[in-house]
């Protein structure tokens, strides 16, 4: 009997428990508390670097995982060949790296300006053979390109599948020139006529 009441007990505990926690909840709500807020600038900045740096150190966790003495090993090396090399070693290396591409954009811009000009007087632009230093000749387009005897073909003969589609399309089109072709029964509103007008003379039927 007595562990009948302490069960009994319990359970009307429990209920009263839940009871008070919804009454809690349902005070502290809000008319507004289903609206997004917008997140402050300043919030979100702090969110993101917070996410950034755990990332971080979760990568360098693993990178020590994976033998990242190693690593820092290489970049060590590195290093000392950066220093053995000189200062100035890379700067000469990426002044020519950009000087080359100037030149480059310079050259292929002063070459379109050309035929340009050549194509209004009805003139062609041949470009003059350069002898290297070490005395090898530039390769020409038609070389680079190795096309050959290619005929020029037209961009949807490239592609089979669509040079299929436009063939059947045509098809379609020379077909409903000689027959009447079932074009998808009634449109909407329903049978209004023939819009085009009966033609008397128009026979359109398969003889058998």
């Amino acid at each position: 009997k007595a562990q009948k009441k302490k069960s009994l007990r319990f359970y009307t505990s429990q209920i009263a428990q839940k009871a008070n926690k919804r009454g809690a909840a349902g005070r502290g709500a809000g008319g507004d508390d289903d609206v997004p807020h917008r997140e402050r600038l300043r919030d979100r900045q702090a969110r993101l670097n917070a996410e950034a740096e755990k990332r971080g150190h979760e990568k360098a966790d693993i990178g020590d995982d994976l033998g990242g003495a190693s690593d820092e090993e290489d970049h060590a090396q590195a290093r000392e060949i950066r220093d053995a090399a000189g200062p100035d070693n890379d700067n000469e290396y990426y002044d020519m790296v950009a000087s080359k591409s100037s030149k480059k954009k310079s050259d292929k811009a002063a070459l379109a300006k050309a035929q340009k000009e050549a194509a209004l007087v009805g003139g062609e632009v041949i470009e003059q053979e350069v002898v290297g230093d070490d005395g090898k000749r530039k390769i020409s387009y038609l070389i680079e390109k190795n096309k050959g005897l290619t005929p020029h073909r037209k961009k949807d003969v490239r592609n089979p599948r669509v040079k299929k589609r436009k063939k059947y399309d045509e098809e379609k089109k020379k077909l409903a020139s000689m027959k009447p072709v079932y074009k998808g029964g009634e449109g909407r509103g329903g049978y209004g006529g023939e819009l085009t007008g009966i033609k008397k003379g128009l026979v359109k039927s398969t003889k058998l």
